[in-house]
């Protein structure tokens, strides 16, 4: 199970050896410090970041479910010492079910408390339904984090997005191209706090249920309501973490994206049509 973690170190070990402390007798040099700017990577992209700063980073295997779907953003405002970056970084996983390991030779991501093996399905809804994390049965939700300064003047007005979307006959809706990247690209300020919460039935994840939809906001709009189950996207099982994975990488570039859901008992879908305008009614 160790063997992933093993392996990553090895290039720290090798690269200790060649300097002067293999030997213990002389004093260590200060780390140098950390400069990092990253937005909306994986932590798996995160780790590559820091390893290239200068940070030798290793994922835990029992991680790698999360670490390789969860998103996150890193910013130091310029070169941080190395401690500082540390709980920096270490503060940014904690909201998403990880915990930083900080060592002599580099830092090692973990599991941590609430990280659960359906966190990547769990997140995949959340990145098209409107969450800023995984929220996860059994896990209070992370608090949404504050905006920062330099991405506020980025987030799209929520009547220019509202704008970009259109509910037209038998299930179908309409989303400027505008519209939908916008909503892939900064859910939590758009969708105002709704989010899903994984329904099990013995001990088997059935959907997502649509908690905390506000009446006139984005999820509204998209034709959802308080209480779905939401069940399939684009074919693939909301419940299986591979699936759900797989569909948010085609969603980003679909023209058709089709939603299945049971609301109030009954089985009922939804087809998202992507337009570059809204089409004359």
């Amino acid at each position: 199970m160790r063997t992933k973690l093993i392996e990553l170190f090895i290039p720290i070990s090798v690269a200790c050896a060649s300097t002067a402390c293999s030997g213990g007798t002389e004093a260590e040099a200060a780390p140098p410090p950390v400069e990092l700017s990253v937005a909306d990577v994986t932590v798996d992209d995160l780790a590559v970041a820091l390893s290239e700063s200068g940070v030798p980073v290793a994922i835990d295997p029992d991680a790698s479910a999360l670490s390789g779907c969860l998103r996150v953003t890193v910013r130091t405002g310029g070169a941080i010492p190395r401690d500082q970056a540390a709980e920096l970084v270490g503060h940014t996983l904690e909201g998403s079910g990880l915990r930083l390991e900080s060592l002599a030779s580099g830092w090692v991501v973990h599991l941590g408390a609430g990280g659960r093996f359906d966190g990547c399905a769990s997140w995949m809804a959340e990145r098209l339904l409107g969450e800023h994390g995984p929220h996860l049965r059994g896990a209070p939700a992370p608090p949404a984090p504050e905006p920062e300064p330099a991405q506020v003047d980025d987030v799209p007005a929520l009547e220019q997005t509202l704008a970009g979307i259109r509910a037209d006959a038998d299930g179908h809706v309409q989303i400027t191209r505008a519209a939908a990247d916008a909503i892939l690209a900064h859910p939590g300020p758009l969708f105002g706090g709704a989010h899903v919460e994984p329904v099990e039935h013995g001990g088997v994840v059935q959907g997502l249920l649509l908690r905390n939809v506000p009446p006139h906001g984005v999820a509204s709009a998209l034709g959802l309501a308080e209480g779905d189950l939401l069940l399939t996207i684009m074919g693939a099982s909301l419940a299986s973490p591979d699936q759900a994975l797989e569909a948010y990488t085609r969603v980003r570039a679909a023209e058709t994206v089709p939603l299945q859901l049971r609301r109030d008992g009954h089985e009922i879908e939804i087809v998202y049509r992507i337009v570059p305008e809204l089409e004359p009614r």
